[in-house]
């Protein structure tokens, strides 16, 4: 059970990922429909470095057609796959059964695993009250998600520095 919601969890972010780079296009347009690619990459680059970097195929610091049409393709060929490797899972995401996700589809899988994530989180820190002292850094008797989120990001490297081939497994 929880190997199987580790595995829907990772891929719903992958799908999230795939379709919030659409959202981010749409989302910076400018009135004549397109934003100018160095302003727009220069924006990128700023909020967004990693992403910057990972959309920018052929390395020139501009976001181009050309970048965009790659990512597109990319972002195409992994939903292909993703299609074929959990029919079930895209049911479960495709509420219209059109074999797309809309935004609307998306913003509703992604506020279930918000909620799956917040359920998680809740009970991990009612099972484990030593474990919830140690992530209180501010020691108001609460864990936020950011405090959550920095444990259980140390923990990862924590992990990865123990065993660095499971890096090449999970990145």
């Amino acid at each position: 059970m929880k190997g199987q919601f580790i595995k829907f969890f990772g891929l719903m972010l992958v799908v999230l990922a795939l379709v919030g780079v659409q959202a981010y296009a749409e989302e910076n347009k400018s009135e004549g429909g397109k934003m100018d690619p160095a302003a727009r990459s220069e924006k990128l680059k700023k909020e967004k470095p990693e992403l910057f970097k990972k959309l920018d195929a052929n390395g020139d610091g501009v976001i181009d057609k050309a970048d965009q049409e790659a990512a597109k393709a990319e972002r195409d060929k992994r939903f292909e796959q993703f299609k074929q490797n959990h029919p079930d899972m895209l049911k479960k995401l495709d509420v219209d059964g059109d074999g797309k996700i809309s935004q609307e589809e998306k913003k509703a899988g992604h506020e279930k695993m918000r909620e799956k994530r917040e359920e998680k989180r809740e009970e991990f820190l009612k099972n484990h009250p030593e474990t919830k002292t140690k992530l209180d850094t501010n020691a108001d008797g609460q864990v936020s998600k950011d405090e959550f989120k920095a444990g259980r990001e140390a923990h990862h490297k924590k992990m990865m520095e123990k065993n660095p081939e499971a890096q090449s497994k999970v990145g």
